[in-house]
């Protein structure tokens, strides 16, 4: 028999010793296993709902299938659109391999895409399944397709291609699947799709410019190109100019040798000025020239006649390989050696006119003093040629310093038209390549994988949604239970009414139902009147 409940008619915030009726109280082992097994049944009841709600979910949900793909994207000839002259004039970087993978997902994920996929499979494919019949669709696209009701049947089928295809990257690989109620549908629409993807990837990807236009750019650079040559060469031969920078360094090495020479020349002038002004000096003072004389050493004169011999002798082997035989700087040195010779010989008649009382001094003199005249005559001559030709190559040297910057600028243009020639000639021959390759569909985009047959549906999963019912009903109804004991404020066992009231217990009515009584008594009439009367 179970105790019979006794309830509290006293108010709850009325008596102190109920202040603490309506809080959880801490329960014990015994008295978690006691709420438990009071609550047995309801237990039971929650577990069991739960469960057959979780069994009848996974099996009226809608099987769902999904295609799977492989896609490999390299970095190919569709970077040729980088560069900005084929790009119609566009400045962009330089593309690397993460934007073109978000590129091609974006190109994937297009609503065009999904569109010419619809258009090419119809729009009744995707209403019906294989057999004909109306496609059994999950219901959160039920309710996505109730919401766009006013939307066009082939913008609400657009949006549910859109919405069931999943794009995932990783490196080069591009993984897409599609899902669908009906296997054969999802590998048809992915299949599809992958068609549509490439055909607008190259599309995206084709060059914004004809090969035309290259081509008429690149004869016309080329005609531009062959006028600046013929202009500069034409140039270059009215001014007599091979090579500018050459000419130049040889103008400035032969200004910079005449400069030197005519250095070396003004000394050796100097020097011939000084002797023949000495020997006049000698003409003019006989007395000093005869006390000289007397006092001189015989063979004085000879001696250097002799040395001066001898030094124009090693001028004359210097100087022989720098100039030819018949030059005039050859012809002078050598006349030079006849004339020293010339005097050697007077000098050694004077001698001898000496022991014979002869003055061969004043001869001597005079006709050293003649030759000396002579070799400055020679020598001013030699300057004065050299001073021309000074000049001649010092106005050569000037008139071609305006050349060079004029020479220099045809030479930037010819560069910068051959260099734009080029550049439209290799973009020619891109355009072409690439022309070539699209209408053969060469792409930079491989399927590495094609679309899959779906055998097992990927949603509903009831192994997981029983497992997940299971779950969520065990702890469930014991919660469930938990929460009947917090709202239900009746005394249970005699330890609680001490516990709540602080009051002992004198004594328990038990709850004894109808057929007990009967049972206990053995006068069923009897009981049954009484139980009546109450």
């Amino acid at each position: 028999m179970e105790p019979m409940e006794l309830k509290s008619n006293v108010p709850v915030h009325g008596n102190p010793y109920l202040r603490n009726i309506s809080e959880i109280p801490e329960q014990s082992r015994r008295d978690f296993f006691r709420i438990i097994f009071r609550q047995k049944w309801k237990i039971l009841l929650c577990f069991v709902f739960v469960v057959g709600a979780a069994a009848f979910m996974a099996s009226r949900t809608s099987k769902t299938y999904e295609s799977q793909a492989k896609i490999m994207v390299r970095m190919g000839r569709e970077m040729l659109s980088d560069d900005p002259v084929i790009r119609s004039g566009e400045e962009r970087g330089t593309t690397s391999s993460r934007d073109q993978m978000e590129s091609e997902i974006t190109i994937l994920k297009s609503s065009i895409v999904a569109a010419q996929t619809v258009d090419e499979i119809g729009v009744e494919a995707f209403l019906a399944n294989a057999k004909g019949q109306p496609a059994k669709l999950p219901r959160t696209q039920i309710a996505e397709l109730e919401t766009l009701s006013e939307i066009a049947p082939r913008e609400r089928v657009i949006n549910r291609v859109m919405n069931n295809l999943t794009v995932k990257n990783r490196g080069s690989i591009i993984s897409v699947g599609f899902t669908a109620t009906d296997p054969y549908l999802a590998q048809r629409v992915l299949d599809t799709l992958l068609r549509v993807y490439i055909k607008r990837h190259i599309a995206v990807f084709r060059l914004e410019v004809s090969s035309q236009f290259f081509s008429e750019r690149s004869a016309a650079l080329a005609a531009q190109l062959a006028r600046s040559q013929s202009e500069f060469e034409e140039f270059c031969k009215t001014h007599g100019i091979i090579n500018i920078e050459e000419q130049k360094s040889g103008l400035l090495a032969q200004v910079d040798d005449l400069h030197a020479r005519l250095y070396d020349m003004n000394a050796e002038i100097s020097g011939s000025l000084a002797m023949i002004s000495s020997f006049k000096n000698e003409l003019e003072n006989p007395a000093e020239r005869n006390s000289e004389a007397s006092t001189a050493v015989p063979g004085e004169l000879a001696r250097i006649l002799n040395t001066r011999l001898l030094e124009l002798m090693f001028k004359q082997a210097e100087i022989s390989p720098k100039y030819p035989e018949d030059s005039k700087e050859m012809r002078d040195i050598r006349q030079q050696i006849e004339v020293t010779r010339s005097l050697i010989a007077t000098e050694n008649e004077n001698e001898s006119g000496a022991l014979t009382g002869i003055d061969t001094d004043k001869a001597a003199l005079e006709s050293a003093m003649k030759s000396e005249q002579a070799h400055l005559a020679s020598l001013r001559a030699r300057k004065k040629s050299l001073a021309g030709e000074l000049a001649k190559r010092e106005k050569a040297l000037n008139e071609l310093s305006p050349l060079e910057g004029k020479i220099a600028k045809m030479r930037r243009n010819i560069s910068l038209s051959e260099q734009e020639y080029l550049n439209y000639r290799n973009n020619l021959q891109a355009t072409e390549i690439s022309a070539a390759l699209d209408s053969a569909h060469v792409s930079n985009v491989k399927i590495l994988q094609p679309a899959t047959l779906p055998v097992t549906p990927v949603k509903p999963r009831k192994t997981r949604m029983i497992a997940i019912g299971l779950f969520i009903a065990f702890f469930g109804s014991i919660g469930f239970a938990f929460v009947i004991e917090y709202f239900d404020h009746s005394f249970k066992t005699n330890e609680e009414v001490e516990r709540r009231l602080g009051l002992p217990v004198l004594a328990t009515i038990p709850k004894v139902r109808k057929r007990e009584l009967l049972l206990a008594t053995g006068q069923p009439g009897r009981n049954e009147r009484l139980l009546s009367h109450e």
